[in-house]
């Protein structure tokens, strides 16, 4: 009797190879029906922190205006005697520097960063673009990743960095005459004015140039207000802006993807009036 009691306690029915096949198989599928609907909270987390972060960036530049004569962060330096613009290597400036000064205001507050050009906070957590970029680079000169001075994708509204009197009017091509880096307090409405812009839509990738005409379609990006809030604007809901360098034309067919970028972003970029005018 007691034998018989060890041998059932040992003897529990186990799965075969079959049923464990089948239950994996059960747990695959219901996997691929509940991953389609946890995709979209996933992207909704995202866009949550890239609203976080640019409000955190936002903060950040006001932070280092109150310290630096209420000015935005700028790469160059003008040259007390001449007046000429000069790179902080102390070189002239020439040729379309004006059009990446927004785009590389991180050098002057690197330090807040850890030193690193692609912290993660800096970028769109859609963002593949950037850290990519930086490992090409760093392949190529042997520089350390985090060093390479990448362009930045969340760059300062350009208006931060023109005379408002050059902007009222589209005038063509701006020139260093038009040079003037604006201070927070000149800005009219601070709530309704771009400060901070994500230059590519990483969370809309699907936007593409309409087939007929080739106008782009409207893109909805992360934007942070001179008064540090931060909000999803709509390109087609901002108020008209000054457009440099482009033409009232149709774009072509097929543009480019730094072309139709450029175009989506002028609506926050080149506001008429500068930090005088507003976006929305």
């Amino acid at each position: 009797m007691l034998a018989s009691v060890v041998i059932n306690r040992y003897t529990r029915p186990a799965f075969s190879l079959v049923e464990l096949l089948a239950s994996i198989g059960l747990v695959l599928i219901l996997l691929g029906l509940l991953l389609p609907a946890l995709a979209p909270a996933r992207q909704e987390a995202m866009r949550a922190a890239c609203l976080v972060e640019m409000r955190q960036m936002a903060v950040r530049i006001s932070l280092y205006a109150g310290d630096f004569g209420d000015s935005v962060p700028f790469v160059y330096n003008r040259d007390p005697l001449t007046g000429q613009w000069l790179s902080l290597s102390g070189e002239p400036l020439h040729g379309d520097w004006l059009e990446t000064s927004a785009d590389y205001w991180l050098y002057p507050m690197l330090d807040e960063y850890g030193g690193s050009f692609i912290a993660p906070q800096l970028r769109c957590r859609a963002d593949t673009v950037t850290v990519q970029t930086a490992e090409r680079a760093s392949g190529l000169t042997g520089t350390p990743v985090e060093k390479i001075g990448v362009r930045m994708q969340r760059a300062i509204s350009r208006s931060f960095y023109y005379k408002p009197s050059s902007l009222r009017e589209d005038r063509g091509p701006l020139g260093e005459q038009d040079h003037r880096v604006a201070r927070l307090a000149e800005v009219a409405f601070p709530s309704s004015k771009a400060l901070l812009i994500e230059n590519t839509p990483f969370h809309e990738p699907g936007f593409v140039a309409t087939p007929t005409s080739g106008i782009p379609m409207p893109c909805r990006f992360t934007i942070a207000a001179a008064d540090t809030s931060a909000a999803w604007r709509s390109n087609a809901d901002a108020i008209p802006a000054i457009i440099q360098h482009l033409s009232d034309q149709p774009l072509p067919r097929d543009p480019i993807e730094h072309d139709r970028i450029q175009r989506l972003m002028a609506a926050f970029e080149y506001t008429r009036m500068g930090v005088l005018g507003r976006d929305w």
